[in-house]
């Protein structure tokens, strides 16, 4: 966490956050890590509600691959970005 603290990599912050997240570290996050997180956090906290977004807006868009027949989607970081904005960790 030491990181989200230092003020001159303000930039870096969302990624740190990303890296956190992504719990097999393959800078991915799949519904596999997002799942295990969920299941390990209470719904009603700042990151909890964070990682519901994401499980949410994955299982969304899996579902409209599913029916096209295209390749699953995993969330990268310019993904999380786009869905999270800024992150509650930072």
């Amino acid at each position: 966490m030491y990181p989200l603290y230092d003020n001159e990599n303000r930039l870096n912050h969302n990624k740190i956050a990303f890296k956190i997240l992504d719990l097999d570290r393959d800078n991915a996050l799949n519904i596999i890590n997002l799942l295990d997180l969920q299941t390990n956090l209470k719904p009603n906290t700042l990151i909890g509600k964070e990682v519901f977004k994401l499980v949410e807006y994955q299982m969304n868009k899996n579902k409209a691959k599913q029916r096209s027949a295209l390749k699953v989607e995993i969330l990268n970081y310019d993904v999380y970005c786009k869905v999270i904005g800024r992150s509650c960790l930072i």
